[in-house]
């Protein structure tokens, strides 16, 4: 009795970290990793919190017979900048006294959406579905990624910032070769100007 009750968390640790090996080795997806280099100068960063409340009703001949209500808060965290490795460069005029950064227009460069599940009343005839959430979900996700671009102007701030920290990262290397040498961050897009 006692050899049991000593041994009972063990037994239980070993259980469930059994179960997580299953079910990574059923779903081989879950046991995929992808590794690669990146070089990205992250310039601005939106944390947001927003909502969804959404009512799915079944309806039989036209009559609502159950529904369920779905309430999904979630905090999404996106980051936007420039991609170093795709056109970055750098060129020195000396007549001029300027070195040029060069850089590719500004991008998003990592979206991540926390959700949370506030709420889910689910009727009694209805079910809710893993399709269901995942669709509410890339909702919130659409949303955020909309809502960054077109009315918080994320990567127009991007763009904006980024001078700055070119002056303050590479700004004492340009004095360094001369005092009177000047720095300028310049564009591959319309908007840049190049």
């Amino acid at each position: 009795m006692a050899v049991n009750e000593g041994l009972k968390p063990m037994m239980e640790r070993l259980q469930k970290r059994a179960e997580i090996l299953d079910f990574s080795a059923s779903r081989g997806l879950l046991r995929e990793k992808v590794q690669k280099g990146i070089a990205e100068l992250a310039t601005f960063e939106i944390r947001d919190r927003k909502g969804l409340d959404k009512t799915l009703q079944y309806k039989v001949f036209g009559i609502n017979i159950s529904e369920t209500n779905i309430e999904v808060e979630a905090i999404s965290v996106m980051k936007a900048g420039f991609k170093l490795d795709e056109a970055m460069d750098v060129t020195f005029s000396p007549k001029k006294g300027v070195v040029y950064i060069t850089l590719p227009p500004p991008t998003i460069l990592s979206h991540e959406v926390y959700p949370r599940v506030d709420k889910l009343d689910v009727g009694i005839l209805a079910g809710v579905t893993g399709e269901d959430m995942n669709q509410n979900f890339n909702e919130l996700r659409t949303y955020f990624r909309e809502d960054a671009i077109n009315n918080d102007k994320i990567l127009e701030k991007a763009r904006s910032r980024v001078d700055s920290i070119m002056q303050l990262m590479m700004g004492p290397v340009v004095k360094g070769i001369n005092r009177n040498y000047k720095l300028e961050v310049r564009f591959t897009d319309k908007m840049g100007g190049l």
